[in-house]
């Protein structure tokens, strides 16, 4: 029968676990030690060792990876972040061409609050974390207080917190009707 390891935080920097900084005591991450909540991503615990699933079978794998090989290096890559894994799974079928596109027919403004940029960036019209793909029919421009402030929400939803029922409905109506125009 396996020796069972307890999952502690020198355990984890010893085997070179890049989570190792979510589970030291003293990270002001950490969350209330009876929290059913993942200290990475957010997501509902089922062992109790703060993790989700997934972040805790990450761990279990290093553990089986350090328990068989103790003599291998430490150090591998970042696990992928749980916004990287949903739009792993969405269309990503935008163009550079199609982009810059796209720029032209706002004429380098944000599309909500019409704001000359050098800097815009891509919104998701739909937020990734509602489904939507990085594809020419839901990327428009937006600077950068308005991409960060709308964050996951929905366009309706944060139009109408923004600019007001009648002002808001109306931008956003504007925006589908360009998006469903490509």
């Amino acid at each position: 029968m396996e020796e069972e390891i307890e999952l502690t935080y020198d355990l984890l920097v010893k085997m070179g676990c890049d989570l190792a900084k979510y589970y030291h005591p003293y990270n002001p991450k950490r969350k209330d030690p009876d929290s059913d909540t993942c200290f990475i991503c957010g997501n509902i615990c089922e062992y109790g060792f703060y993790f989700c699933d997934y972040h805790h079978g990450y761990i279990l794998l290093k553990m089986d990876r350090y328990r068989n090989n103790p003599e291998l290096p430490k150090h591998e890559p970042a696990i992928p972040s749980a916004r990287n894994i949903r739009m792993a799974a969405l269309p990503n079928t935008l163009t550079d061409r199609e982009w810059h596109e796209t720029l032209i027919d706002f004429d380098n403004r944000c599309a909500y609050c019409g704001k000359k940029n050098s800097r815009l960036h891509q919104d998701h019209f739909i937020p990734v974390i509602l489904g939507g793909g990085k594809v020419k029919e839901n990327i428009i421009p937006a600077c950068m207080e308005d991409n960060l402030s709308k964050c996951g929400s929905h366009p309706r939803d944060w139009l109408i917190d923004q600019y007001g029922e009648e002002t808001g409905s109306q931008k956003y109506q504007d925006l589908v009707d360009y998006l469903e125009s490509k």
